[in-house]
């Protein structure tokens, strides 16, 4: 399960999915409950639930609009889902600081502390499960303060609530600051939905700056947060912004931490590694003391003339070695990053995987690690690795930046053999007219992109269940393209 799997109620993904069923095949709600096994009755109760919330988002829509649903788009409800969550607004209230505990939220949301509690508990028992606690009496996590911004990252970005509005006019100053002296990193790459992650990332944290000499006062035990790595040797100028905004009250040693944390966030936590560029990701082996593995004799044929496969391995190596240095440092699970959900009938291990695996798994990588988190990691590179391997590939289908390696695993899992997954940056006008790109939010690169080459755009509905995206996407292979689906 990710994070961002509780923010929803069984009820909200139901309505979530009757809304794409409608509007992607127009049909009937009747039809919809034959599909999904329902009692017509609780299809039409969802219906009439999803008709209000229509309403309530566009108050200016006419009968028409609101009967065939077209007065909002998937993502309009998406957003209106979430926002409208008890989990997000918990969780931001921890933020803005609109609640001071959670008797104070259940009084401002006009409900019971019983009710608060059962409705976060999906999201309660998913934080435990990564050993994050939640201090009910004083309304925080008992966590380093990165964990907790990762916590946050995973929300917003879900969710697609922009933390810059949160953002006071001296914040949004800093921000503006901060975010002109990452995009000119060299040791970054860039892209459109990559900058939009870092965006989040620096807002986010100049919120949490509100309460920073709060959480930094609070002792956490086994953490070894002054320590924290950071990849920029010269943060002179995201401390000046800070400084000049008057937003902080404490010393500079306390701010120089603080700036540790967010260049730790942006450049080496375990879902923005992979963004490292060469110089960068050879500073990152360097302030680990490590090196990129060699790959077994055995291997070099398999790899021979395919260098963007030894890229991949290196990527992945990097993403490998900033797990494991985020569990030794807050002995806390990257849940941002899904792989290591369990994922059923998934391709047995061959040798080849096996010594690819062994080869990673450097003693880098494993110092100082339990043997329950080495088990982590070996599953983890078992699955990736694996990925990395496929061969006999049918049909190409082009994915976003914003997709999960568990996404991704899940797509392979159940497409395996049958389509060649590649990200969207490499995108083949020549055969963009017979293949497919997924993405989950609209933004101007993805528009630029259909427009350019032509191809067919799908979005992959995260919260929609595998089983109803695989579904999706077959359909429109089997329906709009000339592939193996179509037998």
């Amino acid at each position: 399960m990710r994070i961002a799997d509780t923010l929803l109620t069984e009820t909200d993904r139901q309505k979530l999915d009757l809304f794409v069923f409608l509007r992607e095949m127009p049909t009937s709600v009747r039809e919809y409950a034959q599909e999904r096994d329902l009692a017509y009755a609780s299809a039409l109760r969802l219906f009439k639930e999803l008709r209000a919330d229509v309403a309530v988002i566009a108050p200016t829509a006419g009968k028409k609009e609101l009967d065939n649903l077209t007065a909002v788009t998937i993502n309009d409800y998406r957003r209106y889902l979430y926002a409208s969550s008890v989990v997000t607004q918990f969780t931001l209230s921890t933020v803005t600081n609109s609640a001071s505990s959670m008797a104070e939220f259940a009084q401002l949301h006009k409900m019971s502390i019983s009710t608060l509690r059962r409705r976060i508990a999906p999201y309660i028992e998913e934080l435990e499960r990564h050993n994050i606690w939640l201090n009910s009496s004083e309304y925080r996590l008992n966590v380093a303060e990165p964990v907790i911004q990762s916590v946050l990252y995973a929300i917003f970005k879900s969710s697609g609530i922009n933390p810059r509005t949160l953002l006071t006019p001296a914040e949004h100053a800093a921000y503006t600051r901060i975010n002109a002296f990452y995009a000119g990193s060299q040791y970054l790459v860039h892209g459109t939905v990559i900058d939009q992650d870092r965006e989040i990332i620096i807002a986010i944290w100049l919120l949490r700056l509100r309460t920073a000499l709060d959480h930094l006062n609070v002792p956490i035990a086994g953490h070894a947060e002054h320590n924290l790595l950071h990849l920029h040797k010269d943060l002179s100028t995201v401390k000046s912004s800070v400084q000049a905004a008057g937003i902080i009250p404490g010393t500079s040693s306390t701010l120089s931490h603080l700036v540790h944390e967010l260049d730790y966030l942006i450049c080496l936590a375990p879902y923005q590694v992979q963004y490292l560029s060469d110089s960068g990701s050879k500073l990152f082996l360097r302030t680990l003391n490590a090196t990129l593995p060699k790959l077994p004799t055995q291997l070099r044929s398999h790899f021979q003339g395919r260098s963007e496969l030894v890229g991949k391995i290196h990527r992945l190596y990097f993403r490998v070695l900033a797990i494991a240095t985020y569990m030794r440092i807050f002995d806390s699970e990257p849940f941002i990053d899904g792989g290591f959900v369990s994922l059923t009938n998934y391709k047995p291990s061959t040798q080849a995987l096996t010594e690819c695996v062994n080869t990673l798994l450097t003693p880098e990588v494993t110092a100082d690690l339990s043997t329950n988190q080495i088990q982590l990691l070996l599953g983890y590179l078992d699955k990736h690795v694996g990925l990395i391997l496929m061969t006999g590939w049918r049909t190409t289908v082009y994915v976003s930046d914003e997709f999960t390696p568990v996404e991704l695993d899940t797509m392979s899992n159940w497409l395996w053999g049958l389509v060649d997954i590649k990200p969207a940056a490499t995108v083949d006008s020549a055969d963009a007219g017979s293949s497919i790109l997924l993405y989950q939010h609209k933004c101007d690169y993805i528009d630029q992109l259909i427009r350019s080459t032509g191809v067919t755009p799908l979005q992959w509905i995260p919260e929609l269940s595998a089983a109803v995206n695989a579904g999706r996407l077959t359909k429109l292979l089997r329906i709009k393209h000339q592939s193996i689906f179509s037998l």
